[in-house]
């Protein structure tokens, strides 16, 4: 019913009148998805929440790893004085 109020009736007849019920639509349309989902136990969620604290602790330790080592880097090279923009001037 979104496609419908959001796309085709504008598009094809040039009426705007059940634009608004398009958002409402698609929210019922996205509850009733998440409702069948929980329901029939369709994905496994805690899967898919070990995974993804998995992924974040498999990205975010060497992103925490470069980003302290560039800073101790950038404050050996240049001194724990130094501004950010007389680094990146190379002053």
């Amino acid at each position: 019913m979104g496609i419908i109020c959001n796309l085709i009736l504008p598009v094809m007849a040039n009426n705007y009148k059940f634009v608004y019920l398009g958002p409402i639509f698609t929210l019922v349309y996205l509850i009733s998805i998440a409702y069948a989902i929980i329901r029939t136990r369709l994905f496994d969620i805690r899967a898919v929440i070990a995974r993804t604290a998995m992924y974040v602790m498999l990205l975010g330790t060497p992103a925490l790893s470069f980003g302290a080592l560039f800073i101790a880097t950038s404050r050996y090279v240049f001194g724990p004085n130094t501004s950010a923009s007389d680094a990146s001037y190379g002053i």
